[in-house]
């Protein structure tokens, strides 16, 4: 049935054996690092030997009986009964795991080829694409006459296996295996890579770790330590492993107890798998669990926030206060004196600052949602976490570790009701009552004022069934709604308590102001200076030009000369197009033409202005200076605000003090003016 087929050939027929349904030619093309011209040329050579269904909206598949293919499965690799189980890439990920696990130990390609049943070509292929993903771990690929080897820090080594692990999370058709504090899919990846029995050793291992901190660790955290266990042992077990001993010295312990936990454990680990951890080894424990985030207290009463405050230190205490800050900047809600958010901040900002220091990092499965859900809050937090990171000149927070910040505040806030319905309540019901309602209606716009009632309107059983709050100038007693009390006049105090305690808008509102404040971070970010679209050299006074045609063409001269643009017949045809479609002239002496186009190489301003001034358009209205703005085409949010800081020039040139600078003074004040707008906030 099949003859003569090459290794490449065999590659797509394995794919397609072990594909059911359908499968896209370019699926199959990414997964050989093959172009689609090459893997159709391929497959006209193999349905020859065999018939290939193609369905337009689906892909190809192998269209043969269950017996043709074993038969197929069995030539394909030489008459063995052993059929190729992973797809390239699985492939690729196995090796590179095996690598990373018996590091710095060598592997031939010899072995590999007859361990995976394919070419030692293919082998030598999937060992060029691994020499590339480990680049960004700082790992190297080391190729001798021995073998092929990864060679690297440690540290690097772990987190690169750790990340391996995360990425493959796959569901397989096991037999049914059960944990309470790991998901399904992960449970069935660390079952692929690590023995079963392994596995649940050493979840009774940190259970009884947990006992010792009175506290549970976070599920995602337990997760982390549990395959930095894992794979400890596997590294132990498999290769010589060198530590960098100038970074252990640099270490140091903070949380004696902990590190008498995590001295504890590893006995613990020397007794179940004869396995003896050096020091590094047990400091690396002992970063982890200092840097495991809460789940629930086994004592509430020892997590106090007040005993809290006393074990962590000022810097931590500080960043707490500064995060609560922030958020009542940004949003307007004050949370100041919300012990519970305090104490819960407290306990992952101390975790989060040792992970950064321990440069360990959480991966979190539902960030995705979490971004998609909660958008607003996740921009507030990431805001507020910029601005921690810059005042205290922390390293870069990943998107991770922001979107569990997130949590916190929003559920914060969904904890607070929305105040829509309220009554307003004083001894008589009129007179100043009615002040106060109208104060209220004009600082709460969206609050409905439902009632202004008296105490003895209150006592004949008013229906409060529909009403969220109750403002009261009066003591009340007995009442089944929360009461705020104020003033008649409703002073700033009374506001202060309302906003903070009672009322909370719809924070959704306030997106845009976060769009405002992610502007002005880009903006900073790119460092936008005003010699990057305008030089003086481009500044050209008391020029004589007689019309618009022959400015044109001076200007398509000058942005060819400096290699703006790409054609100047182009440029011509296009600026006069530009011209037709809407008016270009301010009508205080100065034009404005501009430009966007495929043709324009880079943004540029250029200021011409005239000894004498030339009618400009059909409206005989007349213009002395002439302000060229071209641009790119822009996609990107930085290059769009780039384009935004341009036309704070062009809006400048409604005022008068610009317009006398521009019309009447020398080259160096018009540009220090232009630069000052630049720079300028809003």
């Amino acid at each position: 049935m099949v003859k003569h087929l090459s290794d490449r050939q065999k590659e797509i027929l394995k794919i397609l054996l072990n594909k059911k349904g359908f499968i896209s030619t370019e699926k199959i093309a990414n997964d050989l690092f093959l172009s689609k011209k090459t893997i159709y040329r391929e497959l006209k050579i193999i349905e020859n030997n065999v018939k290939i269904e193609k369905i337009k909206s689906k892909g190809i598949r192998l269209d043969i009986s269950l017996v043709e293919r074993a038969e197929l499965r069995e030539k394909i690799l030489n008459d063995r009964n052993i059929l190729e189980k992973y797809s390239v890439q699985e492939r690729r990920i196995k090796i590179l795991t095996y690598l990373l696990k018996i590091s710095p130990k060598t592997t031939s390609i010899e072995k590999l080829s007859k361990s995976y049943y394919i070419s030692k070509t293919s082998i030598v292929n999937d060992l060029n694409y691994i020499e590339k993903k480990i680049k960004k771990y700082n790992l190297k690929l080391e190729k001798g006459k021995k073998g092929s080897k990864i060679t690297g820090n440690e540290r690097e080594i772990r987190e690169a296996l750790i990340n391996l692990i995360n990425m493959s999370t796959r569901l397989r058709e096991d037999e049914k295996i059960n944990s309470d504090r790991i998901d399904d899919e992960t449970l069935k990846e660390l079952t692929y890579q690590f023995k079963k029995e392994d596995i649940y050793s050493i979840e009774k291992l940190l259970s009884n770790v947990e006992k010792k901190l009175n506290y549970t660790l976070a599920d995602s955290y337990y997760i982390n330590i549990l395959t930095h266990l894992l794979i400890l042992l596997e590294r132990i077990k498999n290769g010589v492993i060198k530590y960098d001993k100038a970074e252990m010295k640099n270490y140091e312990v903070s949380e004696q107890n902990i590190y008498s936990i995590s001295k504890e454990l590893g006995e613990e680990l020397l007794k179940k798998f004869d396995v003896k951890l050096p020091g590094e080894e047990i400091y690396f424990i002992y970063q982890y669990l200092v840097s495991s985030g809460i789940g629930n207290s086994k004592d509430e009463s020892d997590w106090e926030v007040s005993q809290l405050m006393k074990q962590i230190k000022l810097k931590v205490k500080n960043i707490i206060k500064d995060i609560i800050q922030y958020f009542y900047e940004i949003t307007k809600i004050d949370l100041r004196k919300n012990s519970n958010l305090y104490g819960s901040l407290a306990l992952h900002i101390k975790a989060l600052i040792n992970r950064l220091e321990y440069e360990i990092k959480i991966q979190n499965s539902m960030y995705e949602e979490i971004k998609k859900e909660f958008p607003y809050m996740y921009e507030v937090t990431n805001q507020i976490m910029n601005r921690i990171i810059e005042k205290y000149k922390m390293k870069k927070i990943s998107k991770y570790e922001i979107s569990y910040l997130t949590i916190y505040f929003q559920a914060i806030l969904e904890s607070r009701k929305i105040i829509k319905n309220v009554v307003i309540v004083c001894s008589s019901g009129f007179g100043t009552s009615y002040l106060l309602k109208n104060r209220i209606q004009k600082i709460f716009p969206e609050l409905e004022v439902k009632d202004v009632l008296s105490v003895n309107d209150l006592k004949n059983n008013y229906n409060l069934n529909n009403v969220d709050l109750i403002i009261s100038t009066i003591h009340l007693k007995n009442m089944n709604k929360p009461v705020a009390y104020v003033s008649s006049v409703l002073n700033e105090e009374d506001v202060k308590l309302l906003n903070n305690n009672f009322i909370i808008q719809d924070y959704e509102k306030n997106y845009v102001e976060i769009e405002k404040m992610k502007e002005k971070e880009i903006i900073k970010e790119i460092n936008f200076k005003l010699d990057k679209i305008l030089t003086k050299d481009m500044i050209k006074l008391n020029l004589e030009f007689d019309n618009k045609n022959e400015i044109f063409e001076e200007l398509a001269e000058l942005l060819y000369k400096n290699k703006i643009i790409k054609s100047k017949k182009k440029f011509r045809i296009e600026i006069e197009n530009r011209e037709l479609t809407g008016d270009t002239n301010l009508k205080n002496k100065i034009a404005i033409p501009h430009l966007k186009s495929k043709n324009i190489l880079k943004e540029q301003i250029i200021i011409f202005r005239l000894k004498k001034e030339i009618i400009w358009d059909n409206s005989n209205s007349r213009v002395k200076v002439i302000i060229l703005i071209v641009s790119r085409e822009r996609k990107i949010k930085k290059e769009i605000l780039e384009l935004k800081m341009i036309s704070k020039i062009i809006e400048s040139l409604l005022e008068k003090e610009v317009r006398v600078i521009i019309l009447k003074k020398n080259k160096e004040m018009i540009y220090e003016k232009l630069e000052e707008i630049i720079n300028s906030e809003g």
